[in-house]
């Protein structure tokens, strides 16, 4: 009888998941922001509070770990996001990477909803990165309950039995333990799942090729735009045009290439330049990584001559900076109760403990010097299950990002802000629930499994 209550409370909690991230995104037409509290403080008279304790605690600041806080901390929990920079920029802001472009699934709606629409509402159509350190800061401070600690580092995890109860930072030159009930890893690169010795995999070690990973991004700053002529230059009837101006382009260095070039409006004659690629680059190498960033930041240099030189919107052009480093797709993939494959995907595969759904296409790039990148499927959209973010070998712990159990190959279309920002808001939703009903996050795969 108590395993039947189990599994029902797990399925009631997984469909709550997926209709907030699901099926709402699918029928929902209104795009405006409604942060309306129906939802919130739904957990706080079944929470135990422990005043040494945190109900949960997000290591990182990137923006999926920003949402997993506020949505645990919306849902009544006592919680901690540990910040490891001055500000909560995060990557996003160290590599201009501002590509909030959402998934789109069938009939053209919009799959990511919730906080990533808040997000995306306030930044509005000029994004800098103080505007979005802004906008965060902002929503963090909305929120009840939420205590941020800034410029933290990771000593160790305190684990016993294979769970892990807190957490041992250096703030300020000074060390101290947190404690914390359940763990969110919104980090990078999962420096909380690498120090919890959780297995993952390297880049396509999948798939049998060792140090080989996506290719990176490099992106840059540049001013005295004029933003309407950029945008006129992108109209329907001139896109093309665009693209064949854009063709022209020959890198300087052979490692490099033009992908899918996007213009994003800061403000005040300023605009941010993505989509420079540099491929065959070693990210788990911290060397072959800064040489290779040395030369990133000539070639975008080269770049944005090119664009002064041969687009009208940027005659004027002057080139700004280069952001701090590379944009980086994948290096480390933690392996998780499910791992999701590049078959579920391209089969549209609807996993009834879903917390996102994603409809990117799904990528690959060639391992040699012919820097190809193939589009090999178009999925319709298909949804991301609770297995991967629950890590095998360590419970207490949920993890989030591009670094989750994802393939390699599906991780080119499964790892974008918006999915993350939406997996982000279902971790801290289930880290709640399971607290909520005294069971470890594992049982919710274990006992519901991840059926389709």
């Amino acid at each position: 009888m108590k395993d039947k209550l189990i599994r029902l409370g797990i399925f009631l909690v997984c469909m709550f998941c997926v209709y907030q991230f699901g099926l709402k995104p699918m029928i929902k037409k209104d795009t405006s922001i409604k942060t309306t509290s129906g939802n919130f403080g739904w957990a706080k008279k079944d929470l135990i509070r422990e005043s040494d304790k945190y109900d949960v605690i997000v290591f990182g600041e990137e923006p999926e770990g920003i949402a997993a806080a506020v949505t645990a901390a919306r849902a009544g929990a006592k919680t901690l996001l540990v910040a490891t920079g001055n500000d909560l920029g995060g990557s996003i802001c160290g590599s201009l990477d501002f590509n909030f472009e959402p998934d789109i699934g069938i009939n053209n709606e919009v799959l990511n909803r919730g906080i990533f629409t808040e997000i995306i509402s306030a930044l509005g159509n000029e994004i800098s990165p103080q505007k979005y350190k802004s906008v965060m800061e902002k929503l963090v401070k909305s929120v009840n309950n939420l205590e941020v600690i800034y410029g933290a580092s990771l000593k160790s995890p305190a684990v016993d039995n294979n769970i892990i109860y807190g957490i041992n930072l250096v703030v300020d030159g000074k060390e101290g333990s947190y404690f914390g009930k359940r763990f969110i890893d919104a980090s990078k690169y999962g420096e909380l799942l690498v120090k919890c010795k959780a297995p993952c995999f390297k880049g396509a070690e999948d798939i049998n090729l060792k140090n080989v990973y996506a290719p990176v991004s490099i992106n840059f700053e540049i001013s005295n735009i004029k933003w309407s002529e950029v945008e006129d230059s992108l109209s329907q009837d001139k896109i093309e045009r665009l693209k064949g101006a854009l063709s022209a382009y020959k890198p300087v260095n052979a490692n490099f290439r033009l992908g899918k070039i996007k213009f994003i409006n800061e403000g005040d004659g300023k605009i941010i330049v993505h989509g420079l690629e540099a491929f065959n680059v070693n990210v788990a190498d911290d060397k072959a990584l800064m040489d290779q960033y040395y030369i990133a930041t000539e070639e975008a240099k080269t770049f944005a001559k090119f664009l002064k030189d041969r687009l009208i919107p940027f005659q004027n052009s002057v080139y700004e900076k280069t952001a701090d480093k590379f944009s980086i797709k994948e290096y480390r993939h933690f392996k998780g109760e499910h791992i999701l494959t590049v078959n579920e995907a391209l089969q549209n595969t609807d996993f009834i403990d879903k917390v996102a759904v994603a409809s990117n296409p799904i990528e690959a790039y060639s391992s040699d010097d012919t820097n190809e990148k193939y589009i090999i499927g178009k999925p319709l959209q298909y949804s991301i299950p609770l297995g991967c973010i629950i890590p095998l070998e360590i419970d207490n712990l949920f993890m989030i990002g591009s670094k989750i159990s994802y393939s390699s190959l599906v991780s080119s279309s499964s790892a974008s802000i918006g999915s993350n920002i939406t997996v982000g808001e279902s971790s801290g939703i289930a880290a709640v629930y399971s607290l909520v009903k005294n069971e470890l996050p594992r049982t919710f795969v274990k006992g519901i499994g991840s059926k389709k």
